[in-house]
């Protein structure tokens, strides 16, 4: 009998994934962002699978993050690291090909100091308005001064607000963007995320896009016009227990559910320590075949108690509960715990088994 999670990842779904977005991008490229180790699912597998299908640009976090990448799809193929390389990295860098995302002037002095220019040429990245990461606008005369006549082979800015279609601050951030752009005519651009492409692909996808959680079937709807898009990850763990529980009693540490008659309780092999967050406490779900039963009482470190009463399949130790996948799907299951779908992923544990499957 299995006693812990385990993890089912689609081969045949994450290329479809990537190859819906690339119909919705039309003439623009899809690149594939990476980082967290491809967003729990194991990035040597996924660069694999998406190089299979066609994906020639990656994006990750990190340097350490990019060598591994670079390891596993080998030398054809682009490798951006969004945060910039650090100094004591730049050999490294240089060494496997990967590219800097030139984000500060103190990261643009670097890459010259360092002869990073010889990877290819610049990636700039522009803050138009996430306030977050980036150049600021007003470097532009400063970038061209540095650069030293280095060519720029990509100008990208981050969108702040693209999963609410009506946010004025979208199309703000877009006209920002073409006008940071133009001063570099002969380069390529790159807005649009998982969410910028749902927004509009035609407005926001320009030369290149960066889908990340989209590739893996969560974040954002689709438009009506493409396939949507199908969850690359099944989470589950095995019922290692079922008993009775009498009225007026309780469950889990703090005593937080009590119950008002006598339930039928499961106890299952997962906890916050495998990535199934503490903040499901008596909210989130699991499936058994068809059948949706609430988790009840607290998340522990190793273990969830689910409520099993109402079910009319038989339950029994070694059953396998569904946390997320086709039925439990990762967008509900985060919004019951009140996070994101990206915190869910990236936090599974390395206690949970990644098995590829189709």
């Amino acid at each position: 009998m299995h006693t812990q999670p385990r993890a089912s990842i689609s081969r045949s779904n994450l290329a479809h994934n990537y190859k819906t977005l690339c119909d919705l991008a039309g003439a623009g490229e899809i690149g594939a962002v990476v980082k967290a180790n491809a967003y729990g699912h194991g990035v040597e597998r996924v660069v694999q699978v998406l190089a299979e299908a066609g994906c020639r640009t990656f994006f990750t976090a990190t340097t350490d993050e990019a060598v591994d990448v670079r390891t596993a799809v080998g030398q054809d193929a682009a490798i951006m690291v969004f945060n910039g390389v650090p100094d004591e990295k730049a050999d490294l860098a240089k060494a496997h090909k990967i590219t800097p995302i030139i984000n500060t002037l103190h990261q643009l002095r670097g890459w010259r100091m360092h002869g990073m220019n010889e990877i290819g040429p610049a990636v700039l990245h522009f803050d138009t308005g996430m306030n977050r990461l980036g150049l600021r606008p007003e470097d532009r005369e400063a970038v061209t001064e540095m650069l030293d006549g280095c060519p720029v082979g990509l100008v990208m800015s981050h969108l702040a607000c693209a999963d609410e279609t009506d946010n004025p601050l979208n199309a703000a951030q877009r006209d920002a963007f073409l006008e940071i752009a133009a001063h570099w005519p002969d380069a390529r651009k790159s807005l649009a995320n998982s969410a910028g492409l749902a927004l509009d692909a035609a407005a926001y996808g320009f030369d290149l896009a960066r889908p990340g959680i989209a590739l893996f079937g969560g974040g954002v709807p689709m438009p009506a016009s493409v396939p949507q898009l199908r969850p690359t990850l099944t989470l589950e763990a095995p019922i290692l227990s079922v008993f009775m529980a009498s009225k007026g009693a309780s469950t889990g540490y703090g005593a937080t559910r009590r119950f008002g008659r006598e339930r039928r309780l499961a106890t299952v092999a997962i906890g916050y320590a495998d990535g199934f967050p503490r903040a499901s406490s008596n909210s989130g779900f699991g499936f058994i075949g068809n059948q949706r039963c609430k988790v009840v009482g607290r998340v522990s470190m190793d273990l969830t108690t689910l409520d099993v009463s109402d079910l009319t399949c038989p339950v029994a130790p070694g059953m396998m509960v569904e946390f997320l996948g086709s039925r439990a799907g990762i967008e509900e299951q985060a919004l019951e715990a009140g996070t994101l779908g990206y915190e869910l992923l990236t936090g599974l544990g390395s206690r949970v088994s990644r098995n590829w499957c189709d």
